[in-house]
């Protein structure tokens, strides 16, 4: 598309926003852009309005939201409209009107939710997610209590009996005293303990009884150590365990700190070896179907609390082969950190309870995408921007298969790259292994997963003055401008995400162009085409997901878009009309 010539103006009513709340203060002035190009348009505040009708009859204010669209600035465009409700995340009832010359169209029965269309690929993850919600179900919740040094993990003597063993002790302070294939093995409550090769794990998760499990210990590096289940011994070869390691010690792990945090109190890890340990076992999969890893939030309790704790830094996977490769492991080690990091910090470190998981996991798939391996954070992208108008951030949404879903993964990842890029984001290292030079961008990420705030606290914790609403409506004018070649709007810096990077560790593609294909290793390349934009008319009782929005096309020579709310409930109604890209 060409630059348009609009004269300055003209410019500054390309962007009217009307915000609908059940607050009735006043705003001030107008929202200018954050890109600093005095030629750019402003998003002009028209008028705040409240839904209390004991508010409108006592300050007269309306109880809609409106934009006036001038056929001088442009005759199609982009109407987005955003429920915001900081303690409810059901969904609202919303009408819709288009005032043109000869009066309002008559209303007619709201769209039915658009239905998402899964590929092989989604149908996998969806499996995953319906794994991980029974394993949430089975959980602990609320601060941890009792011991917090040392491990339940014990080590296995396979000496023939009467043979003494000859065993190496190390402490805490000095775990890897212990070499490539062994562990430092600390009881719960103790300071020292001894070197062992081969470890004897319980293996719970959603299973009803604890299932005693032998491991060895394949290999140890500065940060992680990778044990295998007895029973596939075979199925890690040497040269996967140690590309692992490198992949954990030099990029995975140092990033995941750089942004997260590390996990650890007093300098201390949960069980005092100095690294987090992967337990590759098929019985992962076996016990929750479609799942290559996961974090169990019980084994960083104590056995006081949780009798079937490990009492240790400890994550699980499936064996590489087939569809399991070591560049999806590779992701799957990345999102899974992050949730034992913000477990460790919140609930350790902070006492406070765990992560929502629309955030932790919003966060965790961002995990994927800043170390290069978003292969599926760039499909739950997709399917996000496939159907906005059906998710919410953390509701049910509409339509959708429950309270966390691909697509909400989706919009919680693009809101978690949002706010690191607008924070200031970071300027990462070429060779991907040296630490990024924090931008502001990093110090923001870290303050979310390392307060004690959880949910939209946290998102409202970020910066003094900015709420999750205000971040909200940012995110969906870039998302609805992203990728666009107009120049009038693509100048509007604020409302773009910046250009992808190519990871100097993976060389696979960090960050997104919301209307590129993105190549991705070992599967199909993923087009995104920019939000689903569906038709504006005038409609009654539409469904809207509260934390949640929608995108709309309109053709007009003039007049004005109206959005009100179905009835008197406490959402904010935000309504932002821009050129159509």
């Amino acid at each position: 598309m060409k630059p348009s010539t609009i004269d300055s103006a003209t410019r500054g009513a390309l962007l009217a926003a009307a915000l609908l709340g059940i607050a009735c203060e006043p705003v001030s002035g107008s929202n200018p852009d954050a890109g600093g190009n005095p030629n750019c348009p402003a998003l002009v505040t028209a008028e705040i309005t409240c839904t209390s009708p004991a508010c409108s009859a006592a300050t007269g204010t309306k109880t809609f939201a409106q934009a006036e669209l001038k056929s001088s600035v442009a005759k199609d465009w982009v109407v987005i409209s955003l429920a915001t409700n900081e303690v409810s995340a059901a969904e609202v009832n919303v009408d819709y009107q288009s005032a043109v010359a000869g009066g309002l169209s008559p209303g007619r029965l709201g769209r039915a939710p658009a239905s998402p269309s899964y590929n092989a690929e989604d149908q996998v993850r969806l499996e995953r997610l319906r794994s991980e919600a029974r394993l949430r179900a089975a959980e602990l919740r609320g601060p941890a209590s009792g011991p917090l040094m040392g491990t339940a993990v014990r080590g296995v003597d396979l000496l023939p009996p009467g043979v003494k063993k000859q065993q190496t002790t190390c402490t805490a302070d000095a775990p890897k005293t212990c070499g490539a294939t062994s562990l430092c093995v600390i009881p719960e409550g103790m300071s020292s303990g001894t070197c062992e090769s081969v470890l004897h794990l319980k293996f719970k998760l959603s299973e009803p009884a604890v299932t005693m499990v032998n491991a060895p210990v394949k290999k140890v590096g500065e940060l992680v150590a990778i044990v295998v289940d007895e029973a596939d011994a075979a199925s890690v070869s040497d040269a996967d365990a140690t590309e692992l390691v490198r992949r954990f010690d030099k990029h995975i792990g140092p990033l995941d700190h750089q942004l997260f945090g590390e996990p650890k109190k007093a300098g201390k890890d949960r069980d005092g070896n100095g690294v987090v340990i992967v337990f590759v076992t098929r019985r992962l999969p076996a016990a929750l179907p479609g799942v290559v890893g996961i974090f169990f939030k019980d084994d960083l309790r104590s056995t006081a609390e949780a009798a079937h704790s490990n009492a240790a830094d400890l994550l699980y996977v499936a064996p590489p082969g087939g569809a399991i490769t070591l560049d999806s492991l590779s992701g799957t080690l990345a999102h899974e950190y992050e949730h034992l990091i913000s477990f460790y910090a919140k609930v350790l470190t902070q006492q406070s309870d765990q992560e929502e998981t629309w955030l932790d996991e919003g966060l965790a798939t961002f995990a994927e995408d800043v170390s290069g391996y978003g292969r599926d954070a760039f499909g739950n992208v997709k399917l996000f921007l496939d159907t906005p108008g059906s998710v919410s951030l953390n509701g049910n949404g509409i339509g959708l298969s429950g309270p966390d879903s691909l697509e909400r993964r989706g919009y919680a990842a693009l809101l978690s790259r949002y706010i690191f890029e607008q924070k200031g984001g970071a300027e990462f290292p070429s060779d991907g292994m040296s630490a990024p030079t924090d931008k502001g961008g990093v110090a923001a990420i870290k303050k979310m997963v390392q307060g004690a705030e959880t949910g939209l606290d946290a998102v409202n914790a970020v910066e003094n003055g900015r709420s999750y609403a205000d971040w909200l409506k940012d995110l969906m004018m870039a998302v609805a401008i992203d990728g666009t070649t107009n120049a009038d709007l693509a100048c509007l810096k604020r409302y773009n995400f910046a250009a992808p990077e190519t990871d100097g560790f993976t060389s696979f593609q960090r960050g997104l162009d919301l209307r590129a294909t993105i190549t991705v290793p070992g599967g199909t390349n993923i087009a995104l085409r920019g939000p689903q934009i569906t038709s504006f008319m005038t409609e009654s009782g539409v469904p809207l997901p509260e934390n949640g929005g929608e995108f709309r096309s309109v053709s007009v020579t003039s007049g004005s878009v109206k959005i009100s709310l179905g009835g008197p409930v406490d959402a904010h109604l935000s309504l932002v009309a821009m050129p159509k890209p």
